[in-house]
């Protein structure tokens, strides 16, 4: 019978999801990044091994960590009652949406997976240092209180966004496992500001530019970002999306799921990249290699992962707007926008407009028809390729910037000498 003493801040049956299911061995390739430094009796100085082959009864866990004690004796309820039922109810939530489809719904998948993102954030010997700062409280038995209370933390924020469940079936490279496994990436906060790294803390998941991404498996990753941010991201990505109040209620879109975004190799290492750079101790990965995305991958590009818009939904299954209107059978009604507010009868700015169909034509132009993820609209999802007159459409709304601007102008030019030459 289990004593509920080795607490496992990243749950063993999340990590089972990370090594293929048809394999015999069940052990993972366990990197330290800050290995442990000994000094023999001859006063010689040697390094631990940073890599190690563990079960996964053996990564990711601190004895006591959830423990609470009174006197001399031991409580375990953190971990075996409140966690545990947490974890419980998770497991079957996480294959749900790993395999999301649109064909149907399941609301328990939803309300039991927002309780385990947001605990799987402040469980982390990271996210109780953090949650012990943001809150003041010191005091071990105190902090679980605390973290009790704050469960749901985010839920209406994450609820909000535009969720995108991208795979990671046409690269050799798959998901890492690391010690933050609920990260949170902002462009504008790059690897040289190391205050916001490993020393501290993610950047703020209520910042317009921050997408929370989630390796749901070895293959298949999960990725929230603001709808202000997915409809115009040429916005200050520092700056705060509305209605920042993270205890309240809101509904969650089933619909607006895109799925069916198939990453590159190129793509799921730069994610790899972030993962391994946001964790504070400790990564894993069912292959040896793929626990340095950095052999392929460059720090200095963090800005410009994935031409800057590696987390970016498709904005071509998006709409401006987003209201809701809800009728209950007791004839009551509930209404929000798109950031969990009363709607306003105000319309659509011509700015919302023109930022919306700039991103659009960007896509356009830079994938052709083919569309890199579709949500369900109208009865039916969207097709993933767009019909030539659609497709015009969007690259009607391109606008190139910066030296491609320049180069057209160049062209033009050359263009417009040539004609005068003709005549």
């Amino acid at each position: 019978m289990t004593s509920y003493k080795n607490n496992h801040y990243v749950p063993r049956w999340y990590q089972e999801g990370f090594m293929p299911v048809e394999e015999n061995d069940r052990n993972l390739f366990y990197l330290d990044l800050k290995p442990d430094e000994f000094t023999t009796g001859d006063g010689r100085k040697i390094i631990d091994k940073a890599v190690k082959r563990r079960g996964v009864s053996q990564c990711f866990k601190q004895d006591d960590l959830y423990t609470r004690w009174f006197g001399h004796t031991r409580n375990t309820q953190v971990e075996q009652y409140f966690f545990g039922r947490i974890d419980s109810d998770a497991i079957a939530s996480i294959k749900y949406f790993e395999n999301y489809d649109h064909t149907d719904i399941d609301y328990a998948a939803y309300r039991n997976i927002m309780p385990y993102l947001v605990s799987q954030r402040l469980r982390t010997p990271r996210g109780l240092n953090w949650l012990s700062q943001q809150t003041g409280v010191t005091e071990r038995n105190r902090l679980f209180d605390a973290l009790a209370y704050l469960r749901n933390m985010y839920s209406a924020v994450w609820s909000e966004c535009i969720w995108q469940i991208a795979d990671a079936d046409n690269s050799d490279t798959k998901f890492i496992i690391s010690d933050n496994p609920v990260t949170i990436y902002n462009k504008e906060i790059g690897t040289h500001n190391r205050t916001w790294h490993r020393e501290k803390s993610d950047p703020d998941p209520t910042l317009m530019g921050s997408h929370m991404v989630f390796a749901l498996s070895m293959n298949k990753v999960l990725i929230l970002t603001h709808p202000g941010w997915a409809k115009n991201p040429f916005q200050d990505g520092m700056l705060r999306r509305p209605n920042t109040n993270p205890v309240r209620p809101t509904v969650f879109n089933y619909t607006e799921i895109q799925i069916n975004r198939h990453l590159s190799d190129t793509e799921v290492k730069q994610i790899n990249f972030i993962l391994k750079n946001k964790a504070q101790r400790y990564i894993a990965a069912y292959k040896e290699e793929w626990l340095y995305p950095e052999n392929d991958i460059n720090a200095s590009d963090w800005k410009t992962f994935g031409d800057g818009i590696l987390f970016l939904p498709d904005p071509r299954s998006l709409n401006l707007g987003g209201e809701m209107f809800i009728g209950f059978d007791d004839g009551t009604s509930y209404a929000q926008d798109q950031y969990g507010r009363p709607p306003s009868n105000a319309a659509p700015s011509r700015a919302e407009w023109n930022t919306l169909e700039r991103i659009k034509g960007d896509f356009a132009n830079k994938f052709g028809p083919n569309r890199r993820g579709v949500s369900f609209d109208v009865g039916s999802l969207d097709q993933e390729v767009d019909n030539p007159g659609l497709h015009a459409l969007y690259l009607s709304y391109y606008r190139p910037r910066g030296s491609q601007a320049k180069k057209i102008k160049v062209k033009l030019k050359e263009q417009r000498r040539k004609a005068r030459r003709q005549h």
